[in-house]
């Protein structure tokens, strides 16, 4: 048998208000608030930032790295589904004599999920 501490059920407050105690301390809506941020900036970074970023920095990285051409389309990120998709993806050879070559010519990749 537990040993008897000398508070009964009648002592405690009733449990809505145990939770609205702990619900509304200063750490915890600190805590709160910090994740609402960062998950505020995640999506707005994922959906906004990151389509751009690939646009300029993808064809600029493949010139340099490939020495190749690259064009992209619309370029559409999920961060919540981790997904990527570009349309009218195009990759070229760099000094091509009329400049029509092509090393791949995907109208649309979708996918690149994990």
């Amino acid at each position: 048998m537990a040993p008897n501490t000398g508070t009964t059920s009648a002592d405690r407050p009733p449990a809505p208000t145990r939770l609205l105690k702990r619900v509304t301390t200063v750490p915890f809506l600190v805590t709160a608030g910090v994740l609402a941020v960062l998950l505020v900036a995640y999506t707005l970074a994922g959906f906004f930032l990151l389509p751009r970023l690939v646009a300029k920095y993808v064809p600029r990285y493949v010139q340099e790295h490939l020495e190749r051409r690259a064009e992209l389309g619309e370029v559409r990120v999920n961060p919540w589904l981790f997904t990527v998709e570009i349309k009218h993806f195009r990759l070229q050879e760099a000094e091509s004599i009329d400049g029509t070559k092509a090393l791949f010519d995907g109208t649309s990749l979708i996918g690149a999920r994990r």
